[in-house]
């Protein structure tokens, strides 16, 4: 081989052997970017639920303080 292909080849091989690398690291962050996004929305769903959608309620009546009566839902 001459000079010149001899550096495309370098660079060929190169490009192949941290080209895959990159393509890792690319799946990798979008994994990590997408997973955080979904934990982010989980959080504040749970840190922001409204009052209309939690439908236990304590009757004192029916059972004990401090047990909860599955059978009364709020309606607001």
């Amino acid at each position: 081989m001459d000079k010149i292909n001899m550096i495309n080849y370098q660079q060929y091989v190169l490009k192949e052997k941290f080209g895959k690398r990159q393509e890792k690291k690319t799946i990798r962050n979008t994994f990590k970017i997408l997973l955080s996004i979904f934990l982010i929305c989980v959080f504040f769903s749970l840190l922001f639920s409204n009052a209309e959608s939690q439908v236990l309620v304590i009757s004192s009546d029916t059972l004990s303080p401090g047990f909860l009566n599955l059978g009364e839902y709020l309606y607001g």
